[in-house]
């Protein structure tokens, strides 16, 4: 496969991803929007407070089965990879699950923060006594942490890429 076969690959799985990843982030703000309080931005956490212990047990409940979901996705996708090419290879792992991870970067910065917590600004996503704050219209705030999330994710990718690579010569 040429590189933009690959980058074709991993845009396809991020999409996925992403979609799986921020339909998550809707229920979980639906059902509870304190349970992803760590990704508002700071003036609205100091206003609001801690989480509570139930939230936070609710959270760690609701994160398994999301982190296992994200997991399957990831797998099908180098999984796919494989069946094109016979075998995984570094380079072809890594670049497949570095798009993957980018483009749920990208997409949470774009669909999630910018375009739904920023623009539409649902009633459900506002944690309540933080309505009208300065932080829901921080733009640099999400991209801070998208080019945070690029770091993160180059790190996740390497990870994910030994792990495959280790499941490989097991196989």
């Amino acid at each position: 496969m040429n590189i933009m076969q690959l980058i074709q690959l991993g845009a396809i799985w991020g999409a996925v991803f992403g979609v799986v990843f921020s339909i998550a982030i809707l229920i979980m703000g639906r059902v509870n929007a304190e349970m992803i309080l760590n990704d508002y931005p700071p003036d609205v956490r100091a206003k609001f407070g801690a989480m509570s212990e139930r939230t936070r047990r609710q959270a760690n409940l609701a994160t398994l089965p999301l982190l296992a979901t994200l997991g399957l996705v990831v797998a099908l996708g180098l999984g796919q990879l494989r069946s094109i090419l016979g075998e995984l290879t570094f380079t072809n792992t890594f670049i497949v699950s570095t798009v993957i991870f980018q483009m749920w970067n990208l997409l949470d910065l774009v669909l999630l923060d910018w375009f739904l917590l920023m623009i539409l600004k649902p009633r459900f996503m506002i944690l309540p006594g933080t309505e009208g704050m300065a932080g829901y219209s921080d733009y640099m705030f999400h991209f801070r942490k998208f080019l945070n999330g690029i770091v993160f994710t180059l790190i996740l990718s390497l990870i994910v890429t030994v792990i495959a690579l280790g499941v490989e010569l097991v196989i």
